[in-house]
């Protein structure tokens, strides 16, 4: 059991202001150099108001283009499901493989709008865990990476001959590049993690580019046997800075910052791993004033250590 304690620590990378498929997704700390493949799901959920003219009436001001939504109270759930496996060249270099799908919601006044769903974009990282062990027991393990994901997800789905926006698509239709840092250390009772992961995004071929994002992520875990069980409990805070998007201008109606609080557990079983985790909006300031705010974040995983 011991030796997959550390293995947990992958949940931690859940990783832009509104599509959730798009974010940046970094391996996070653990203590062991084990094969594993998870499935692992997340929902992000915002919400707005809008009057009849169109103005947003949650945050008092800004005016929507889409006429469809005037006079209507908006809820959007942003949904991923993963496929990830995370392999290993001896013990300190780390391939990790990620394929998302995901499902993109839109309800007008608890109504349901449309639903998209599709192939998202890949994700392929590399990295060196640089590991020490002291005497006392206390394990350390600082990681350094990045990776690209590549645009083959879709891009131009549509709804009932409709074709709705990029934040609702599956893909991004752009490479985007990615680098990590990730410190991870642990005793018998107590583990610490801190991640810091940025992704720069390239344009699309319409001459769109997502704003590029800095993610930083911090938790503490009590964990407790029982029987031949572990549990652990995990309280942190998850914040996420968007740049604007671009085109052929710069949009500043998009972007912002977003800080959740993170409430969770993990489960340690022989050979799986079972997480929990509820990340509610503790604060958010959004460039502009037509973007939706943020609710939460639920996250869920379930891992197979080979």
């Amino acid at each position: 059991m011991r030796n997959i304690i550390g293995i947990l620590i992958v949940f931690l990378g859940w990783d832009v202001m509104a599509c959730d498929g798009c974010n940046v997704y970094t391996p996070t700390g653990f203590n062991t150099s084990q094969h594993r493949i998870g499935l692992f799901a997340r929902q992000r959920t915002t919400f707005g108001e809008f009057s009849q003219l169109g103005e947003m009436v949650t945050k008092h001001s800004g005016h929507a283009n889409d006429q469809a939504i005037w006079g209507a109270k908006v809820l959007e759930h942003y949904q991923t499901y993963e496929l990830r496996g995370d392999f290993f060249i001896k013990e300190n270099w780390q391939i990790s493989a990620i394929i998302p799908v995901t499902n993109n919601r839109q309800l007008l006044n608890d109504v349901a709008r449309f639903s998209i769903a599709g192939l998202s974009d890949p994700t392929v990282l590399a990295g060196y865990n640089f590991i020490r062990e002291n005497a006392a027991g206390v394990k350390q393990r600082l990681g350094l990476g990045g990776g690209v994901k590549f645009p083959l997800g879709f891009v131009s789905l549509q709804v009932n001959g409709r074709t709705p926006n990029l934040d609702f698509q599956p893909g991004t239709g752009a490479y985007s590049g990615m680098a990590y840092v990730n410190y991870f250390i642990t005793n018998s009772k107590w583990s610490g993690f801190v991640s810091v992961n940025y992704k720069k995004n390239g344009f699309n071929q319409v001459h769109y580019q997502y704003g590029q994002t800095l993610n930083v992520k911090g938790d503490a875990f009590w964990q407790t046997n029982i029987g031949k069980n572990t549990l652990m409990l995990q309280l942190g805070a998850y914040t996420e800075l968007a740049d604007y998007d671009q085109s052929t201008i710069v949009h500043k109606d998009t972007g912002g910052l977003i800080t959740f609080g993170t409430v969770g557990s993990r489960i340690l079983l022989k050979k799986f791993i079972i997480q929990t985790e509820f990340q509610p909006v503790i604060a958010q300031r959004l460039y502009g004033t037509t973007q939706l705010l943020t609710k939460n974040r639920i996250n869920l995983g379930l891992t197979y250590v080979l």
